[in-house]
């Protein structure tokens, strides 16, 4: 965003922060997968309250940018959240 006009980056900004994320979430008809870092909370319980599919792999030791600070395990994390829709539940 540093590379853009000033009033680009700030509305950009704006509409982030109204953006109304649990009812998007609660709109969602698809499975809804996450692989994310513990150096931030992860609210399962609270995110299945709007979304029921919501699910989520920990990554442990690993910041903001998880797939690049262990580029391996995040992969195998990311293998793993994808072969579950290969799975019979999901094949149509």
């Amino acid at each position: 965003m540093a590379a853009v006009p000033q009033e680009i980056a700030v509305d950009a900004m704006v509409q982030y922060l109204q953006y109304d994320f649990v009812t998007a979430l609660g709109d969602v008809q698809l499975p809804v997968r996450c692989v994310n870092s513990d150096a931030y909370p992860t609210n399962i319980e609270g995110n299945n309250q709007i979304a029921v599919s919501f699910k989520a792999k920990i990554m442990p030791s690993t910041g903001h940018f998880l797939h690049m600070e262990n580029p391996a395990a995040f992969n195998g994390l990311l293998r793993e959240t994808v072969a579950e829709f290969w799975s019979v539940e999901y094949q149509r």
